[in-house]
């Protein structure tokens, strides 16, 4: 097989700042015993994982204005752009990784490829509820990720917090050495990724909810509206198999959500003046309603190397699913 990096593709966008979120135990909310032939379908597919995504979901909403701004969490954010403006961005932008490359690898699904597939759509209205809170914060500074770099991660190989030199070992753990996979290794990796999505049929995603939560960052999320596969949403099926292929990824990886990253809050702030809170939660109330039940067909995916925190600069491969759109 030739080299995947001869044919990487230079791009960006992808995110860490939801790392702790990840980590979080949530319990199932009861569910009505009265169910309708017509939700069967739909509810198979909640009970395998849209269930706890909607539960969390649900906590990261209301985060904002039950507890604040999480000004640890906004810091942390803040640590990773660069101190001044950058020359070709109106205001600051990510820091390179502190890391070899390509330390930081990962799965994703982008967002704005096609009409066809209904992504240019939930990318656009992505790109209009993020100027709509940016205005809201104005006198804050804030990073608008660019609508071409939208994406929702899948799985990770290696993360900027927890590097995998090779994720095929299950004994592979953190690396406390500076190192990187060999070319082999490399091409090894995107021949698995390739194989498994080649025999995965495209997944239909459905928009659920716009939040911003007390992290400061603004969030478009998703739930898994495929008509279930071994009795398992295709969407988890996808990251289970893939924990099955690389056993020595990284234990925290992002499910159960399934989200895209459109806007972070930057300053260096402790705390947001209560009309503001208010308004950012009914801009993203109205856009919920407006996008709530919208889909999309994930009939691709980006396998990355990222060279930069939050926005996929590095190289980047295409991998489409198997062909099942007509």
């Amino acid at each position: 097989m030739n080299n995947p990096r001869a044919t990487f593709l230079w791009v960006v966008g992808a995110s860490s700042s939801l790392w702790y979120i990840y980590r979080a135990v949530i319990k199932q909310p009861p569910r009505e015993e009265a169910v309708s032939p017509s939700q069967a379908s739909q509810l198979a597919i909640d009970t395998q994982g849209n269930t706890k995504r909607l539960a969390l979901y649900e906590k990261m909403s209301a985060s904002l204005e039950e507890n604040g701004l999480d000004a640890t969490a906004v810091e942390k954010s803040q640590e990773a752009f660069s101190e001044a403006a950058s020359p070709e961005w109106p205001g600051r932008w990510p820091k390179k990784y502190d890391l070899p490359f390509p330390s930081v690898r990962l799965t994703v699904i982008p967002l704005d490829t096609s009409q066809r597939t209904g992504s240019h759509k939930i990318a656009s209205a992505g790109a209009a509820v993020s100027r709509e809170i940016a205005a809201a914060l104005a006198g804050y500074d804030t990073f608008a990720n660019p609508r071409m770099r939208y994406h929702a991660s899948l799985f990770y190989l290696s993360h900027p917090n927890d590097v995998r030199v090779d994720p095929f070992q299950p004994s592979s753990s953190k690396s406390t050495e500076l190192a990187v996979p060999s070319d082999a290794l490399l091409e090894r990796e995107l021949s698995a990724v390739t194989q498994l999505a080649a025999s995965t049929s495209p997944i239909t995603l459905e928009v659920s909810s716009v939040v911003f939560t007390s992290s400061g960052t603004l969030l478009l999320l998703f739930t898994d509206a495929t008509r279930p596969a071994k009795d398992i949403a295709p969407l988890d099926l996808f990251r289970q198999q893939m924990r099955s292929i690389f056993p020595g990824a990284p234990a925290a990886q992002p499910s159960p959500i399934v989200h895209c990253t459109l806007l972070r809050l930057i300053s260096p702030v402790a705390t947001l003046p209560n009309p503001t809170i208010q308004k950012i939660a009914a801009i993203c109330s109205e856009w919920t309603a407006k996008l709530r039940g919208t889909t999309f067909i994930v009939d691709r995916l980006w396998h990355v190397h990222e060279s930069e925190f939050s926005t996929l600069e590095g190289l980047r491969e295409t991998i489409m699913l198997r062909s099942d759109l007509k």
